[in-house]
């Protein structure tokens, strides 16, 4: 392997214009100012940064010389690389020995974003590695450095953050070093100057405390951006709030909880943001009471852009009996660039799905880090778009939740170019759906059923299409470095209608309600079955009016680590035409077809098939458990 090193200089001098902060953050609020492509190139105004000229070249590997504090950009795909990509921060001149940084990542075998300091190479901080769980995604990476504390983000994922307790960082970073391990590969670096410390949120301009509804009507009223509303302790009954005004990227309207967990709207509360930059925080939603009507309005809508709700808890809102018969959505996310994060959705009765958003193109809405537990519920927590949209490329990002005890579609994805990772589904009787979108990117996620019978699910759910890890329809569909145990079968390839059939009374203008999965790859997952590996469902008969006649075909299952009990089967064997395996391991499956007899049989750990490059990554990382998602004030 060559390696080889391009010189760009781009000198520049920053200025050192400080916000004014009320708190400092670990990275959050970047990341939120990331909502959106995170590709995107309107995103400069948010980091207070000033192109420097002449800074963006062609490089294999490259060092930058650079002053203080800076933000320095470039795109790659880290499956390109043979060897870790390394990212020197030095005082040193060029080829000189210096004190400095080098921040190591893409290690495929250890799965572990690395710190190291120079001289020595002492280890200072180690993170997940986000890029091993998804090489082939073209990532822009973006190092944020100012004063004794940087920064590095894969688009919106925080992958390393790390602050120097002395200030000899200060006076660092004279030269960015970036070594990619290939001999040809090619990306453009942008640098720019920080004029301000990114790392800091400004001051609210206005905070305003209220005590009572009237109070909070009259706030919300005269809401300006950089207010923030505080809610004194108490409840708050039949709370109906329209909230047109909006605030500004870096100037939010914040309502909240003046004391996390201790405010609750109770009765028929009715929460809708039309406005931008809204954020509602650390409220408690219980107690509920059914209105008239079939339906029910939603607790919160999510209108408009970059609104946010965080922190709250939805417990057993509806669990009044006669809510039973009603259609009621608890969060609605109709708008775009907008995110739920941190809240608990626990308990939930009433009919239609939890939270379903509107799936317009290019929407980038984002559902994070919260906790669904709805037994004894049957709904579906999260629906993304509908038949209507299922063209839309909404690039919708669902990371880093707890499902436990949930039923049915546990997420249904019915848009186009969504990414589904670093959740876990946990003892549910229901599926991770890719039900009418296509192209959809499953990566990172744990589908873990630890009680073998499922005494607490009736007989019904149990048996049902949907109890396994994931259903497939629709095509183009990457299914990569997941981890399933103790499912029945772990994925679940669905059958489905021909191209061009629309079922009766279904409007014309809507794709097929059921096409079958196609076109699909499984790889690097590592299977626990306790009957079947994958299902191939049957067609159904000639008569069926949804007309599934056509099986799943084109699915290739490479490099999977697949295990199962002495019964267990590895596909349904009927039908062995719709998946191609290729580089799999398999062990306590008897029964292999002929198509993959040739495949290697486990004889050793897991983790030494994955440093090989079998089964999933995921195995050398933690499960999130519901300890370690939901609001951060009911955790402490």
């Amino acid at each position: 392997m060559m390696r080889t090193i391009v010189n760009l200089i781009c000198t520049f001098i920053c200025s050192a214009q400080v916000l004014q902060a009320s708190t400092l953050t670990s990275g959050e609020s970047i990341r939120a100012l990331l909502l959106g492509d995170p590709k995107g190139s309107d995103k400069a105004e948010l980091f207070h940064a000033e192109p420097v000229s002449g800074a963006q070249s062609s490089l294999l590997g490259g060092e930058i010389s650079l002053r203080r504090n800076f933000m320095a950009e470039f795109d790659l795909k880290p499956s390109e690389l043979d060897a870790a990509l390394e990212i020197r921060m030095s005082s040193r001149k060029a080829g000189a020995e210096g004190a400095g940084y080098i921040l190591s990542t893409y290690n495929l075998h250890s799965g572990i974003s690395s710190l190291e300091k120079m001289p020595g190479g002492a280890v200072l901080k180690q993170m997940q590695d986000f890029a091993v769980l998804a090489p082939d995604r073209l990532y822009r990476y973006r190092l944020l450095k100012w004063a004794n504390r940087f920064q590095l983000y894969l688009d919106g994922q925080l992958q390393m953050d790390y602050t120097e307790a002395d200030d000899e960082a200060q006076v660092l970073s004279n030269d960015l070093y970036v070594t990619m391990g290939a001999e040809s590969l090619r990306s453009n670096v942008k640098v720019s100057s920080l004029v301000r410390n990114p790392f800091l949120v400004p001051a609210l301009k206005r905070t305003v405390e209220v005590r009572d509804l009237n109070g909070l009507l009259r706030a919300v009223g005269q809401a300006k951006a950089g207010d923030e509303i505080l809610l004194a302790d108490g409840r708050y009954e039949d709370v109906q709030l329209e909230i047109s005004n909006s605030g500004a990227a870096n100037s939010r309207v914040i309502i909240r909880a003046k004391n996390p967990g201790q405010v609750v709207f109770c009765g028929t509360p009715a929460i809708g943001i039309k406005g931008s930059y809204i954020t509602v925080k650390d409220i408690v939603f219980t107690e509920g009471i059914a209105p008239d009507g079939d339906s029910v309005p939603p607790l919160v809508t999510l209108d408009g852009a970059y609104n946010r709700l965080t922190g709250c808890v939805v417990d057993n809102f509806d669990r009044d009996s006669a809510f039973k018969k009603k259609e009621f959505k608890w969060v609605r996310m109709p708008g775009e660039h907008n995110r739920v994060d941190h809240c608990s959705f626990i308990g939930k009765r009433s009919g239609n799905n939890l939270l379903p958003t509107g799936g317009l193109p290019e929407s980038w809405d984002r559902i994070d880090n919260n906790y669904f537990n709805l037994y004894p519920g049957k709904t579906h927590p999260i629906m993304v778009g509908s038949g209507w949209v299922a063209t839309n490329e909404s690039h919708t990002l669902i990371e880093y939740n707890v499902f436990e005890n949930c039923v049915g579609e546990i997420i249904s994805d019915k848009t186009t170019g969504n990414v589904t990772r670093y959740n876990a589904f946990f003892n549910s009787a229901g599926a991770m759906s890719l039900r009418q979108g296509r192209r959809a990117h499953v990566y990172g996620n744990y589908f873990v059923q630890d009680r073998e019978n499922h005494d607490f699910w009736p007989e019904e759910r149990k048996g049902h299409a949907l109890t396994c890890g994931i259903s497939i329809r629709e095509s183009g569909h990457l299914v990569e470095h997941n981890y399933f145990e103790g499912y029945a079968s772990a994925i679940r390839l669905r059958s489905g209608s021909p191209e061009g059939f629309q079922e009766p009374g279904r409007p014309a203008v809507l794709p097929r309600h059921y096409a079958p999965a196609s076109d699909t790859l499984i790889r690097r997952n590592t299977i626990v079955a306790r009957q079947t590996v994958v299902v191939v469902e049957d067609v159904f008969p000639e008569t069926d009016i949804k007309k599934r006649t056509v099986l799943a075909y084109d699915i290739r299952a490479e490099n999977n680590v697949m295990m199962g009990t002495d019964e267990a089967l590895l596909v349904t064997l009927e039908y062995k035409e719709p998946v191609r395996f290729k580089g799999n391991c398999f062990e306590h499956l008897p029964e292999l077809n002929e198509d993959v007899t040739n495949d290697e049989l486990i004889r050793d750990d897991m983790k030494d098939k994955c440093a090989e490059g079998r089964g999933s990554s995921l195995v050398l990382m933690p499960m999130l458990t519901g300890d370690s998602v939901g609001p951060v004030w009911l955790r402490n």
